[in-house]
């Protein structure tokens, strides 16, 4: 009995729903836009290895020093340098079953935003020369990238609006006014990487970023005027 109560009122509620809302056209838009990155992000890493800990941070101390001037000779302002992350562990090999201590490892992260993307080849040299454990694929970005991302839902709904009014014309209804609008997914960039161009002799490598795409896609519910 109480199985049947719950049925009768889940219905109740469905009925309540679809009437609520009323005869509507549910249509999905996706939109996008598309443009040049204007910044950088690029992490690298700094490691030494030994047993004298004081003379593996004056190493990775000096290397950071040479990493933050090739930096700033390369146009990345103070503000766009994060070199707080530093860390030390121990190290261990294993050999004829032994676990052997090998010393400690001094390291520190250092992550870099270039604004002047003419100038990531020869920044890029400028940090071949130096004694630099990693350095990571660059991350192309905008700076405005929540004003493409709402041009790419205007894209959408654009796209949503131009459904529903077909769909309406077919099936020779009225389209009433927008009852529901929501998002599905979120606004990001399609990112292409970066092409790298021959070096010449003793000149920087030239590099050329494509065009990213910010896409976006929306559903929503019009309804149909009786």
């Amino acid at each position: 009995m109480r199985f049947l109560l719950l049925v009768m009122l889940a219905c109740t509620a469905l009925a309540a729903q679809a009437e609520s809302e009323g005869r509507h056209i549910l249509v999905g838009g996706s939109g996008w836009v598309e443009a040049a990155p204007d910044m950088l992000s690029l992490s690298l890493s700094l490691q030494a290895t030994g047993q004298d800990v004081e003379k593996l941070q004056q190493a990775v101390e000096k290397t950071a020093q040479q990493v933050l001037a090739a930096a700033r000779d390369n146009g990345v302002a103070a503000d766009d340098v994060d070199s707080s992350r530093a860390s030390l562990r121990p190290e261990f090999e294993w050999r004829d079953g032994q676990r052997i201590y090998r010393g400690q490892t001094v390291q520190r992260d250092i992550m870099l935003t270039l604004r002047d993307l003419d100038r990531y080849g020869s920044l890029l040299m400028a940090l071949s020369r130096l004694d630099i454990h990693s350095l990571g694929q660059p991350q192309a970005g905008h700076s405005q990238l929540a004003t493409l991302q709402l041009e790419a839902i205007d894209a959408a709904l654009a796209n949503a609006a131009a459904k529903a009014a077909r769909m309406a014309a077919t099936l020779e209804v009225e389209l009433g006014a927008v009852i529901s609008a929501e998002e599905q997914l979120d606004s990001r960039p399609v990112v292409p990487g970066a092409r790298m161009m021959a070096m010449e002799s003793a000149g920087a490598p030239e590099v050329q970023f494509g065009k990213q795409r910010i896409s976006a896609s929306v559903v929503v519910s019009y309804a149909i005027e009786d």
